[in-house]
């Protein structure tokens, strides 16, 4: 019976025994809820932060997410912004870097080509 019950297995977020606390460079992206266009437009950014460790960072993510709800909620009345959680990358050496700022460069120019993308968007 407790086996009926179980919840599914999540995948791991987070890269297992690597020290986030350490210096690094890592990329990180947050997804809205469904993948849907809510907040009107996609675009890519490249930035450098001196933030360390992943608590850090999911504190940041999570001040982000809050205060960008509490808006689009006020004016527009959205319930559901963003996914669960984000993504990193921690980004290994100097061609990492590149192709990372590649694909934030191309990203959005291919998101009309993407699966996810709806002409209602």
């Amino acid at each position: 019976m407790a086996e009926e019950n179980a919840l599914p297995k999540r995948k791991r977020l987070r890269l297992q025994n690597y020290d986030y606390s350490t210096p690094g460079a890592y990329f990180l992206t947050i997804c809205t809820y469904n993948r849907k266009c809510t907040l009107s437009h996609v675009v890519g950014a490249i930035r450098e932060s001196p933030l360390h460790g992943r608590s850090v960072i999911s504190q940041l993510f999570g001040y982000i997410k809050m205060n960008v709800s509490k808006k689009i909620h006020n004016e527009y009345g959205f319930v559901n912004i963003w996914q669960r959680g984000y993504h990193d990358h921690i980004i290994r050496d100097d061609s990492d870097y590149e192709k990372i700022a590649q694909y934030i460069s191309e990203n959005p120019i291919k998101w009309q080509f993407d699966c996810f993308y709806t002409e209602e968007q």
